[in-house]
């Protein structure tokens, strides 16, 4: 048996025809970038997210850079984040001109450690981005709580949503303070037909400030106010996007079914799961296990036929692009041990039971169940 990290043409299978008439319907129409706000998409993914404002940009690492921009952040500000996500992360800090302060993570959830995002608060703080990783959520409301308490409410939280869309802690989904920037690139839990992403927020100043940003600066068609990018969502984008939003419920649901399977088969064993953050509902955009000779199990599990990805082998401090910085993977002591264990498993919203059980099985067959 086969069993792929990702099948999209699987879920592009569940839409019939619904997916090929609304690209034909744009063709058709002509209109191939917006030119108002909000779009459809946008405004039903504010309201989805409880929000009552979503702008749509060109990329999640779009995203990340026009929020950190919206909310005036640049050269000689530090943002504090962690080293063990994608790259665009940090390139998005980076971008800006502002300087990342890396912490170290959890060891059970892989996720920003709170009581060190406290310890390296400095005057030039000016923004924390957690990353909701694999889908897992921070818990931003503590780290409000913690901003409050020491009187720095002058720092913003920008929450890096792009595996998380959908996730929720104690209710409410993500973002779950001001501002969250998501990815809809193909391979995510809702999908584009290429990149794409959007800025989700509560301050009308930074979605405002967002919106112009996206397209050149510009106030007008002809009027141009602050330096800018060409990022603006595409129309047929938008579209597949506000299709697609109707199953994204259903199919973070289907994760969590097949997440449960795995964690009650690797209940006990030396297979450990991921942590999830307590009070929260996990997106399950990567199921991650961390395993003892992870590199050994991932060659086995091609002999399966299993997909096996390490998302990520190298943490971002170990990046060149960041080795003017003076950071080293050393400093982060959790952060590189977990990365040498982890190995994500499949777990999209079609996956079959049968499917399940063989990869389960050739982990038991590679590892032992014991």
């Amino acid at each position: 048996m086969k069993v792929p990290i990702l099948d999209l043409p699987r879920q592009q299978a569940t839409f019939g025809d619904d997916l090929i008439n609304v690209v034909s319907d744009v063709i058709t129409a002509g209109q191939y970038l917006n030119s108002q706000w909000p779009t459809l998409f946008e405004s039903q993914f504010a309201d989805y997210c409880g929000r009552p404002f979503a702008v749509g940009v060109g990329s999640g690492t779009s995203a990340l850079q026009i929020a950190l921009l919206s909310a005036g952040i640049g050269p000689g500000d530090e943002v504090i984040t962690v080293p063990n996500s994608f790259f665009a992360s940090t390139a998005a800090i980076l971008l800006c001109g502002a300087t990342p302060r890396f912490v170290d993570v959890d060891e059970r959830t892989h996720l920003m450690s709170l009581p060190l995002v406290e310890q390296e608060l400095t005057e030039r703080t000016k923004a924390i981005l957690p990353v909701h990783l694999f889908g897992n959520v921070v818990d931003v409301v503590a780290i409000e709580a913690m901003l409050a308490r020491l009187g720095r409410q002058d720092i913003i939280v920008l929450e890096d949503c792009a595996h998380a869309v959908g996730a929720s802690f104690l209710g409410q989904k993500v973002p779950l303070g001001t501002m969250g920037a998501f990815s809809f690139n193909p391979g995510k839990n809702l999908g584009a037909l290429g990149d794409a992403g959007a800025i989700v927020t509560s301050s009308e100043s930074w979605a405002r400030a967002a919106r112009a940003l996206r397209d050149h600066g510009r106030a007008s068609k002809t009027e141009h106010q602050v330096l800018g990018f060409n990022s603006r969502l595409r129309t047929i984008d938008d579209r597949v996007l506000a299709l697609k939003l109707g199953k994204l419920d259903q199919w973070n649901e289907s994760r969590r079914h097949h997440a449960g399977c795995y964690d009650t088969a690797f209940g006990d064993t030396a297979i450990q799961p991921v942590a999830t953050t307590p009070g929260s509902l996990h997106a399950r955009h990567q199921y991650v296990i961390c395993v003892a000779q992870r590199d050994r199990v991932q060659a086995a599990m091609a002999h399966y036929g299993v997909a096996a990805v390490v998302h990520y082998p190298k943490l971002i401090v170990d990046q060149p692009p960041l080795s003017r910085l003076g950071w080293t993977a050393s400093q982060f002591p959790i952060a590189a041990k977990v990365n040498r264990a982890i190995l994500s498993i499949p777990c999209f919203p079609e996956l079959t039971a049968p499917e399940v059980s063989w990869v389960i099985g050739s982990i038991f067959s590679i590892v032992g169940s014991d």
